[in-house]
């Protein structure tokens, strides 16, 4: 994987043949974009919608809050099989170079997701009945990001991203009203993200 990211950030026209010494982008922007995470060993391949906002605080850096939902299937031998929703939230510092025509950026930030997961019928029975479990659930956590992407004519984007995130999974098996026991096992998302979007810049008055 490693060979591939270098790879991939030298590929970027972080420094154009033609560079420009003014600013190549809006002071403040709506990214929307849509995608595909790819497998991570816990989940299989899961649609993604996210919600960018992004702003110039000073050439050649970019802010970005951002806010993401996936939906997946937990298809991991290790866990539970049902569907997985994701929330994150994610604030990321991008690093620009290129012209109006094509730019190259990347980046990095911190991320936190809340997850919610519903097991299938069959694996909810099977885990009342093998373990007297009655309840699973995925806590939130915080990981990191690191983001490449090529914007075509200030408007049109392609990126490639790695979220990595570590979340627990928890099992409470209930005796009664006011007993219950809970395990909690550690799991690794790496999810690798591939997305198209489109900006709307933002006019200041």
């Amino acid at each position: 994987m490693l060979p591939v990211l270098f790879a991939a950030i030298m590929a970027l026209p972080m420094y154009p043949l033609n560079p420009v010494q003014q600013d190549t982008l809006e002071v403040q922007s709506l990214h929307f974009s849509a995608g595909i995470n790819g497998p991570n060993g816990v989940t299989s391949i899961a649609p993604d919608i996210s919600v960018k906002y992004e702003i110039l605080v000073a050439h050649p850096f970019v802010v970005r809050p951002s806010m993401e939902i996936q939906y997946g299937k937990v298809d991991g031998a290790l866990f539970p099989e049902g569907n997985l929703t994701t929330i994150t939230l994610a604030t990321d510092l991008i690093y620009y170079r290129g012209t109006d025509h094509l730019t190259g950026y990347i980046g990095s930030g911190v991320a936190y997701s809340s997850y919610s997961f519903n097991p299938t019928d069959l694996a909810a029975d099977s885990l009342v009945d093998n373990f007297g479990v009655t309840d699973v659930d995925v806590k939130r956590t915080v990981g990191y990001r690191i983001t490449m992407g090529l914007r075509y004519q200030k408007a049109y984007s392609l990126e490639f991203g790695v979220t990595e995130m570590r979340p627990l999974f928890s099992y409470k098996s209930r005796f009664t009203s006011k007993q219950y026991a809970e395990y909690t096992y550690k799991s690794r998302m790496s999810n690798v993200r591939f997305t198209l979007g489109y900006l709307f810049p933002l006019r200041l008055f």
